[in-house]
């Protein structure tokens, strides 16, 4: 196996694990809002969680050395980030919170279109056709699987909808496609930025003032209710945590991966979001979720295995190049030798 298909797969494995540990996210958040918390709150304290671990694992992986020099060398590229990560944050949770899960999560994963659309022109990630039919067909599977709330079938589903909501929706997909484009951006040009976890941690510090700042200027409290206590921090405790490693993932997926191939993988959270509802709230998917969530798989999966096969016929076109190389230069070179040897028989026969 090649290094390119090495390090392809590698990325793979590596995005997937993330998006399966963050599936859980926005049932976690359910159960912070059923606790009796606001926006505010809950941002604040998820953010700070995740704060709290992002920190804890760059002091025991990088030295502040590491860090501030990491930081120097992309300083707007870390500004950024920041601000990236703590808008995709606030406005997460504020679509959780305004509108229905299935509205929320239809305009959030639009965000491969974002990527796709940032890499080309930021990057210049080629747009191929395999990459292009893939996004279609998984636009397609997250639209079949909201298509009874769009199409009014479901009253209860539409009830709890808000305008404001869904374009938080669409916020929270541009701001998580900016970031993995960023990371690819800073990774690509050798920028001198080992990792951009520094950034995502000042954007969890982002969130936590802009929540701070935003309660106190509505007058609502960072606490829920005093009996519901346990269960809220315990819910954004793990939300934090489900975050973060998510985060850490998408830091290095996008090094072997194009933009739009991380949020093809990110797309998996649709269905597997829903799941962890229905473990814990008694959800049962309907009919047009589960046929989404399978749509989308066999999209992902015929995607990635033909990604794997096209690199390999071009590692095995490659080697075959290179080994017609060294033939035709040894032909050259035993053309040499036997010309240098008729020369210097020539030169004894004169003698």
């Amino acid at each position: 196996m090649g290094q390119n298909t090495a390090g392809r797969c590698y990325g793979l494995m590596v995005g997937l694990f993330g998006v399966v540990c963050v599936s859980p996210d926005a049932c976690l958040m359910r159960i912070a809002q059923n606790a009796g918390a606001s926006i505010s709150a809950l941002v604040f304290w998820k953010s700070f969680s995740k704060f709290l671990i992002l920190f804890s694992l760059l002091s025991a992986t990088m030295g502040t050395s590491d860090v501030v020099q990491s930081v120097k060398n992309g300083r707007q590229n870390f500004l950024m980030g920041a601000l990236f990560m703590g808008g995709l944050e606030l406005s997460f949770a504020s679509m959780v919170l305004l509108t229905t899960a299935a509205r929320g999560f239809l305009f959030y994963s639009l965000n491969p279109l974002f990527s796709a659309l940032f890499g080309h022109f930021i990057i210049g990630d080629n747009l191929n056709t395999r990459s292009i039919v893939a996004l279609i067909f998984a636009t397609a599977a997250v639209f079949l699987t909201f298509a009874p709330g769009l199409t009014g079938q479901d009253d209860a589903e539409e009830a709890g909808a808000s305008l404001a909501g869904d374009l938080c929706g669409i916020i929270a997909g541009l701001c998580q496609s900016a970031f993995i484009c960023l990371v690819r951006y800073v990774h690509v040009r050798d920028l001198g930025v080992t990792t951009m976890v520094p950034s995502a941690t000042a954007g969890s510090l982002t969130a936590i003032l802009t929540a701070a700042w935003l309660a106190k200027s509505m007058g609502s409290d960072l606490l829920p209710n005093e009996n519901a206590s346990l269960q809220f921090f315990g819910s954004v405790a793990g939300s934090g945590l489900c975050v973060a490693i998510l985060l850490v993932r998408l830091n290095i997926a996008p090094r072997t991966l194009s933009g739009a191939e991380v949020s093809l993988i990110t797309l998996l959270e649709t269905p597997l979001g829903p799941f962890c509802v229905f473990l814990w709230f008694g959800e049962t998917p309907g009919p047009w979720t589960l046929a989404g969530g399978a749509l989308l798989f066999i999209t992902l999966v015929i995607h990635e295995a033909a990604g794997l096969f096209d690199r390999h016929e071009d590692n095995t076109s490659s080697a075959k190049i290179q080994y017609k190389a060294v033939d035709d230069e040894k032909i050259v070179d035993e053309f040499e030798l036997k010309d240098s040897s008729c020369c210097v028989k020539t030169l004894s026969t004169n003698s």
